[in-house]
């Protein structure tokens, strides 16, 4: 597979749009300033890692690590904080599913971020709820 290059990945309007939307998803999650945001993203895409899989995933599943080490207790995240499994729920609690979903919340009008800092709250607690009842 052909890694493409820095100027290749910034160049494309996908590029800007997954910045835009990680760093409004962090500054409404997380309460970062944008640019912090535009700043970690433009850090990432000088890893070829990054830029092979850039397309492949999605700002949110990318912000939701973050996302759940500062909503989660330590003890929690210790515990559960690394799965990807929470990470996408996290994930569809920003974005949604089936037909409420969209990969780019912050182009929404009107976009409920109380809300669905709300269904991320929730969607920690009874992930980190349910693997205690299966521990």
């Amino acid at each position: 597979m052909k890694v493409r290059t820095i100027e290749e990945v910034q160049d494309s309007i996908e590029f800007l749009r997954y910045r835009d939307t990680f760093s409004r998803v962090t500054h409404e999650m997380l309460g970062w300033p944008l640019a912090q945001g535009v700043r970690v993203v433009d850090e990432w895409v000088g890893d070829e890692s990054f830029r092979v899989w850039f397309g492949h995933t999605s700002p949110t599943l990318d912000a939701a690590p973050r996302i759940a080490r500062a909503m989660m207790s330590p003890e929690d995240f210790e515990r559960v904080g690394g799965e990807a499994n929470l990470h996408r729920e996290i994930a569809w609690a920003i974005q949604g599913t089936g037909d409420d979903y969209d990969e780019h919340p912050d182009t929404i009008s009107g976009y409920d971020w109380e809300s669905a800092r709300q269904r991320v709250r929730d969607a920690i607690s009874e992930y980190v709820q349910r693997h205690k009842r299966e521990a």
